[in-house]
């Protein structure tokens, strides 16, 4: 991959430049390019020359992947022929890509050990490491994949449009705000070749990101969401553990302002404030009446039944506030969730 660079103004302007005695200084911003195809096809058998491989019909395969290229190739083609010229000649590489395929997917990411011994040919590395990293993502395992991203120089990858679109993926799921918006803005701002999908995806990221509110129910529910993935990946270590409290945390604050809004009970016009009658029927059935105040002793919520799993009142109460002042989206997300944690609780136990 090159990089191109586009020469512009310094922020405050050329003429305040010359005023201020600095001349023509300049900012450079880089433009993320893809390769041309003839660079990567050179690069590709370079690679396989230096395999040092002596079986002529491996050889023979490996240089047909590369006899009719297409015009104007995308790079997201060139990087799968890249991958098939991987798995072809070197019999590690290969093992990871067949166990990177989605059908049948084991419950535990293929292991991409191999990869750290390869640091020698940043060509074969980084290609590899964004195709394992864009499994993980796509099997919704977004530590581990932020993991592989960490490790890829986005100037020696054939498709820098997938490399930072499934970084910026990872990172809004795990509501990374400002790491995300930084990638985002890589991929759509400074990066040619982008497929229309990603433009289109990318650009709903970046407005959901830039609207996301810490400690709101839309945070509950995408936490409540991650636990779920993780839980699904046979994940429940402490990182889950520390979400899982996080989200109770979050349930008992929004709770308890919510409380504070409402005037510390329910009571409508022309009722006392402790009233238990409401002052018009409930469009749901719900719990109605007096609210606590908000407050939760943390020793109810120990590590003694599973994480996360709120005694009978509190979880009452909390969708009891949700069904009232949000949509029905965070209550169908809370139900989920908790019937998560319950199944879970179950199979544990036996």
């Amino acid at each position: 991959m090159t990089i191109v660079k586009r020469w512009i103004p310094a922020a405050c302007g050329l003429l305040a430049l010359l005023a201020a005695g600095l001349g023509s200084a300049q900012a450079a911003e880089e433009l993320y390019a893809p390769p041309a195809a003839d660079a990567v096809r050179t690069q590709a058998l370079a690679w396989v020359a230096k395999q040092g491989v002596k079986d002529e019909a491996v050889l023979k395969q490996a240089a047909k992947l590369w006899v009719d290229v297409e015009d104007n190739p995308s790079p997201r083609s060139l990087f799968d022929k890249v991958i098939a010229t991987f798995s072809t000649v070197d019999p590690a590489s290969r093992k990871l890509v067949e166990a990177c395929g989605l059908i049948d997917a084991p419950l535990l990411a293929p292991s991409s050990a191999f990869l750290e011994g390869t640091a020698d040919d940043a060509f074969h590395r980084n290609n590899l490491c964004l195709f394992y990293a864009r499994y993980l993502t796509r099997r919704k395992m977004f530590d581990q994949a932020l993991e592989q991203f960490a490790d890829i120089d986005v100037t020696r990858v054939v498709d820098p449009a997938s490399c930072l679109f499934f970084r910026a993926v990872c990172e809004h799921q795990l509501l990374m705000k400002k790491d995300g918006l930084a990638t985002l803005k890589s991929l759509l701002k400074n990066t040619e070749s982008v497929l229309t999908r990603y433009v289109t995806l990318g650009t709903l990221m970046q407005a959901d990101l830039q609207s996301f509110k810490e400690k709101s129910l839309d945070e509950v529910a995408r936490l409540m969401n991650d636990v779920k993935n993780r839980l699904g990946n046979a994940n429940a270590g402490p990182k889950v553990q520390n979400k899982e409290e996080k989200i109770v945390a979050l349930l008992d604050e929004i709770i308890e302002k919510l409380e504070e809004q409402s005037g510390g009970g329910g009571g409508g016009s022309g009722q006392g404030k402790g009233s238990n009658q409401p002052s018009s029927a409930a469009d749901q059935s719900r719990i109605m009446g007096q609210k606590g105040p908000g407050e939760v002793d943390s020793e109810k919520f120990a590590n003694r039944t599973g994480w996360g799993s709120l005694p009978p009142k509190e979880r009452a109460k909390a969708k009891n506030l949700v069904d009232r002042n949000f949509p029905s989206h965070y209550k169908r997300a809370i139900d989920a969730y908790l019937a998560k944690l319950r199944k879970r609780q179950v199979t544990s136990s036996k």
